[in-house]
């Protein structure tokens, strides 16, 4: 699966406007966005969280074919017959991402999937090793074992991580983006069963099903041979914000259980101000306005999504004249 979906890579890259405003990047989101217009839904993937058992039953819904009948084709962006964004009329991309389309995706515990990432993409696969370790500063040939890998993907910035190794809550926008279900790869057979109810119909749609096994690499039963002190404490601090946002543990001994989560992530500028690790536009406006211009002015953010910001939290946080922060009713 590339990075790039499959565009040259000295192609402009698609949605500039779209992904400037949401501080995203523009071929991630035009790859990993599976909208399925004839049904009102779209599905956000997650690389490394049964992706590929979730695209092989859309797009055979889609098409009209029988499940795993195009695995081989499955994550070619191109050949799928769910249109990518930039393939849509504007207010279409805009419906989908943000009105009445009802989105879902899946999580999982960062502890699982960043070592099956690693399995699958630095271990199993030559060709994948030699495309993915440039990225990462490390020569073509190389066989770094999983603490060099982790040493190696903490030199990056997140935001230029392969998309296989990036937080999974920059990828679903939280904050920016409202869902109306986020299942887990713990509990992926009842979740998927339970997507599959409610976007398909159907008694026959909602038997269990177990995640894909395409790129499976069975991480969850090898974490102690991979995993010691320092490695815990690096993949804590690299996932910090989808251990926090998403429910998870940080207990590498509770890795297998699932996400402790009430209802699916909404749009709120304030939970994605909690992604970006700005102050809370509520409790703190003053604060969260001082960050947010200083992470414009040092090139952090684009000046679209600063101004989305400061659009949104004038929106969701209103201050009357005169009020202060400490007279709000979010903060009584």
């Amino acid at each position: 699966m590339a990075d790039t979906a499959g565009q040259p890579p000295g192609a402009a890259a698609p949605l500039p406007g779209l992904a400037a405003r949401l501080g995203a990047n523009g071929r991630q989101l035009d790859y990993l966005v599976n909208p399925d217009p004839a049904r009102g839904i779209a599905y956000v993937e997650t690389p490394k969280v049964a992706c590929t058992a979730v695209k092989d039953f859309m797009q055979s819904r889609a098409a009209g074919r029988p499940p795993s009948s195009g695995l081989a084709r499955v994550h070619d962006r191109d050949a799928s017959p769910l249109p990518r964004l930039s393939a849509l009329p504007v207010p279409q991309r805009r419906a989908i991402l943000f009105g009445p389309v009802r989105r879902f995706s899946f999580t999982r515990n960062p502890f699982t999937r960043v070592l099956s990432g690693y399995l699958d993409k630095l271990v199993a696969s030559s060709w994948e090793r030699s495309r993915h370790l440039p990225r990462l500063g490390l020569p073509p040939d190389a066989m770094p074992d999983f603490p060099a890998f982790l040493r190696a993907l903490a030199s990056r910035p997140e935001s230029a991580r392969d998309i296989h190794f990036a937080d999974q809550s920059r990828l679903l926008m939280l904050g920016d983006v409202a869902y109306d279900f986020l299942g887990a790869f713990e509990t992926f057979g009842g979740d998927f069963a339970e997507a599959k109810r409610r976007y398909y119909g159907g008694a026959e749609e909602a038997a269990e099903a177990g995640p894909g096994r395409h790129h499976a690499t069975g991480a969850g039963g090898k974490l102690a041979g991979h995993y010691g002190p320092a490695e815990i404490a690096l993949v804590r601090k690299l996932y910090a914000r989808d251990f926090e946002l998403l429910g998870y543990s940080t207990e590498l001994e509770e890795a297998g259980l699932p996400p402790v989560r009430t209802e699916p992530p909404q749009r709120s500028v304030r939970l994605a101000a909690r992604r970006l690790g700005l102050p809370d536009p509520a409790g703190a406006p003053a604060a969260f306005r001082a960050a947010l211009d200083a992470a414009e002015a040092g090139g952090r953010l684009p000046p679209e999504r600063a101004a989305n910001l400061r659009r949104r939290a004038g929106e969701e946080c209103p201050l009357g004249p005169g009020v202060s922060p400490a007279e709000t009713p979010r903060s009584r």
